[in-house]
């Protein structure tokens, strides 16, 4: 097996369930919450008291954390998309950042990965990604490779476009659905990215048990006819 290719492989995948790890359990906490967007209270309090309050009851809500969520989300899918780029090229290939090219080159080295590629279709192909997401790449009128950029900033690099994120917020527990199966997902995931992983390393190591044993029988028969 090749080491290097299989150890850059593994610190890919590594980090990309990292990634993948703090959006499920922040999306877990939003769900526990009911994406609760606005505060209630009783009685009279001081604007610090009112601030602490609101702080509290709005922690984990859409209003306040899904540019981030969504921008590890897909800097996760990214990562495990690379990883398995770089088995299949090897670790002289130059990466696509694009997330459509990376999946085109997962289906055509594993087609027959039908449950993990369900899941990475679900959020890189527009016609098959939920209502939310979709819904802003429209107002937008951005393709899904700019879909990482347009998570990262409020303006496209020239200052020209303001991204318009509200389509993204303030669901409240009409929006819960998304991050229910958002959790989902990223458990569906986890749990096939590292079954593909060992399989290929399990794979490599049988390959590479073999061509030693085809090398080792082949320098013994040149021995004898010497």
């Amino acid at each position: 097996m090749d080491q290097n290719r299989y150890f850059r492989s593994l610190c890919f995948w590594g980090m990309g369930l990292k990634y993948l790890h703090f959006v499920r359990v922040t999306a877990e906490q939003v769900v526990g919450a009911r994406n609760k967007t606005v505060a209630t209270w009783w009685g009279d309090r001081s604007p610090e008291e009112e601030a602490a309050e609101l702080d509290r009851q709005t922690k984990w809500s859409d209003a306040r954390l899904i540019e981030p969520l969504l921008f590890n989300f897909y800097h996760g899918l990214e990562l495990l998309l690379k990883g398995f780029a770089l088995w299949v090229a090897g670790t002289n290939t130059k990466l696509d950042h694009r997330m459509t090219r990376l999946l085109e080159s997962f289906l055509e080295a594993f087609p027959d990965e039908h449950e993990l590629t369900e899941v990475f279709q679900k959020y890189v192909t527009l016609p098959a990604m939920p209502a939310l997401l979709r819904d802003f790449l429209e107002q937008n009128d951005l393709s899904v490779d700019k879909f990482y950029e347009a998570l990262r900033y409020p303006f496209d690099r020239r200052f020209a476009h303001n991204y318009e994120h509200l389509v993204l917020k303030h669901k409240g527990r009409e929006g819960l659905p998304f991050y229910e199966q958002l959790v989902k997902d990223i458990g569906t995931l986890a749990r096939m990215a590292v079954a593909l992983g060992r399989k290929l390393e399990k794979d490599s190591e049988q390959m590479h048990a073999e061509a030693t044993s085809e090398s080792a029988k082949s320098s013994a028969s040149e021995a004898f006819d010497v």
